[in-house]
């Protein structure tokens, strides 16, 4: 086989890859996981968002200010 590469170097080189391979599977899983806490943290806080869209408008229903055209100092 001319230019196959010699047992012990492809043997090395399958090592090499095998190594990169499980790296990046780990990486992978690491991001997965990051995104799973990113996507419960969202969600936290849209519901807190929520919550406070709805104490503000409770607010504003409660501070509401009397009609302009009801005003005596014309």
């Amino acid at each position: 086989m001319a230019g196959a590469a010699p047992p012990g170097r492809a043997a090395a080189s399958l090592r090499e890859l095998t190594r990169i391979v499980a790296a990046q599977q780990e990486l992978l899983a690491r991001r997965r996981r990051r995104i799973e806490e990113l996507e419960r943290q969202v969600a936290r806080l849209s519901r807190e968002n929520a919550g406070l869209l709805e104490r503000h408008r409770r607010h504003l229903a409660a501070c509401a200010l009397p009609e302009l055209g009801g005003r005596r100092d014309k």
